[in-house]
């Protein structure tokens, strides 16, 4: 994942397109092996990480490396802006893949307008990431979308994937 991030910067900065992987594959060992990887670090700080998956391991076509980037970055989020436990929720059905990452942070947010575009600060606090525009990106390369909602109970961050077929 490393060297392919590095490639992937490389050809940002220098302008190249990055064009991914499309091969079938299964979601549920991508986010298996993202929660297991996150897991040292949640724990170092005292916190949580577990997953729970409802339905099939469905057939996605996309960039398997884009997926495990997309996962990373938003349970790295959580970590970084949450508070509490956070749950990695996946539901499968027929047509598509939600995958959620939940914490029990408000993520309170404070708008600004830079030159005519709205900029988004969480906590008061300048961004400073991209994490979650990779996990946008990562939605739109692959037909779905990416949806953030902040409550009072907690903030969610879930990626919706389109379904290439289900396996039972």
């Amino acid at each position: 994942m490393a060297v392919a991030a590095m490639d992937q910067l490389d050809r940002e900065i220098n302008g190249s397109s990055f064009e991914g992987v499309a091969e079938p594959l299964s979601p549920r060992s991508i986010v298996a092996a993202a929660v297991t990887r996150w897991e040292p670090a949640v724990h170092r700080v005292g916190r949580t990480l577990r997953l729970k998956w409802s339905g099939a391991d469905p057939v996605l076509k996309g960039d398997p490396l884009a997926i495990a980037r997309g996962v990373d970055n938003l349970i790295s989020n959580a970590l970084e802006h949450g508070k509490g436990a956070i749950s990695v929720e996946v539901e499968a059905t027929a047509d598509r893949l939600h995958l959620a990452v939940k914490d029990r942070g408000q993520g309170g947010t404070r708008r600004t307008r830079l030159g005519g575009l709205e900029r988004v600060r969480l906590d008061g606090r300048n961004r400073r990431g991209y994490g979650l525009a990779i996990v946008r990106r990562v939605a739109a390369q692959h037909g779905g979308s990416f949806c953030l909602r902040r409550s009072e109970k907690g903030t969610e961050a879930a990626l919706v994937l389109p379904v290439l077929e289900e396996v039972r």
